[in-house]
């Protein structure tokens, strides 16, 4: 890549991905497509991509301000610690305790990639978040909002292998067990629902 600021993440967690239709930040913000990715810290492949974030960061610092290591305010960069992403209760989320994430966003349609690097399509979508992907991000420094902070454009995601889903487990199908069998009778569906 010839851009310092673009980062090509390998082996990565998809988190809230929204990579088929635009979502909004918040209230007052455009929508945009946009995922999150989490880093393990403490694996080679992690290690390697949070530097290449952190040299990115730098580069879009010096490139927009002439200089680097600014202290932003939480919601003003997209790298952080996962062990700061709660719930209302104050949990830590799904998937993101002791991890790193980065986050990015992009108004124009991703470039979206299944593992053999053939386009992805909706109909066949292998996106889920907990699915490992490799991603390219491209960084800039804006004081767009009122402050300075450091953003990510979301270029590209590829899809790698399957992992745990985020959120609650399936349904074991055990549990059906419990439940009557219901016979394929037509003439009996109006009993059934009262």
């Amino acid at each position: 890549m010839t851009d310092a600021r673009e980062v090509y993440l390998k082996g990565v967690r998809l988190s809230y991905p929204h990579l088929w239709e635009k979502q909004k930040a918040n209230e007052d913000a455009k929508p945009k497509f946009s995922a999150a990715f989490l880093i393990d810290p403490t694996t080679k492949v992690g290690k390697r991509n949070i530097k290449l974030v952190k040299a990115a960061i730098a580069e879009a610092e010096t490139q927009k301000w002439k200089k680097t290591g600014f202290k932003y305010k939480q919601d003003r960069v997209c790298f952080f610690d996962g062990n700061d992403v709660t719930d209302d209760e104050g949990t830590i989320k799904d998937g993101y305790e002791d991890m790193m994430v980065i986050k990015g966003s992009n108004e124009r349609p991703l470039d979206l990639r299944n593992r053999n690097k053939s386009r992805a399509e909706k109909d066949s979508d292998p996106f889920y978040g907990g699915c490992y992907v490799e991603a390219i991000l491209r960084l800039y420094g804006t004081e767009a909002g009122g402050s300075k902070g450091v953003f990510a454009s979301l270029e590209l995601v590829r899809f790698l292998e399957k992992g745990d889903p985020f959120g609650a487990p399936p349904v074991d199908d055990s549990i059906l067990d419990d439940y009557d069998d219901i016979e394929d009778d037509e003439d009996d569906d109006d009993d059934m629902l009262g």
